[in-house]
């Protein structure tokens, strides 16, 4: 049985693979085009999911930031940046695996890395919940992007990864609506 931090890891590259398998099948003008995101375009948004679990896994591992902000961009084309997003999310999958209860709930404080950097003081859980969210909400977001060019976005449903993750059959009044 997974821990809540290790399914939500799981999840997170189950849907990370899906959006950056089907953004891969976009132009670069496509992938670059300023859509008037709060990142501006779906290459650079996914970036900016990229940099930001960077930045966890650089504090979860107690090391100096390895990135700039803002975030810049760092990667020649989505295929790199995909490479270093599968690897990262392994990295969470694994360190998921062994994350305690303990360190869940001790204080995890840290700087916050905007233009005024300012003390967060929650628990390692809190935080860890905050960076879920945050790939979600960002996902979210190039999804819709997706939607503007035309494409067809991924289904992210938690439901279809569960069924996956398990093995299970998708039903076949499903499949055309969440096999991506």
């Amino acid at each position: 049985m997974f821990t809540t931090f290790e399914r939500l890891a799981r999840y997170n590259a189950w849907a990370n693979r899906r959006m950056h398998r089907t953004c891969a099948r976009l132009t670069v003008r496509a992938l670059m085009q300023d859509r008037s995101a709060f990142h501006g375009s779906i290459y650079l948004t996914l970036e900016h999911i990229h940099a930001a679990d960077r930045l966890y896994r650089d504090r979860l591992e107690k090391r100096p930031i390895s990135l700039e902000w803002p975030i810049q961009q760092f990667f020649k084309d989505i295929a790199e940046l995909s490479k270093a997003q599968f690897e990262l999310d392994q990295w969470y999958v694994e360190r998921m695996s062994r994350v305690t209860q303990e360190e869940l709930e001790a204080d995890w404080p840290f700087m916050s890395v905007d233009d005024d950097p300012v003390l967060v003081n929650e628990t390692l859980g809190t935080c860890l919940s905050n960076l879920y969210q945050h790939q979600v909400h960002h996902r979210g977001q190039v999804h819709n992007m997706l939607s503007q060019v035309g494409v067809y976005p991924p289904p992210m449903d938690y439901v279809l990864f569960a069924m996956e993750d398990r093995g299970d059959e998708i039903p076949d009044h499903l499949k055309s609506r969440w096999q991506n």
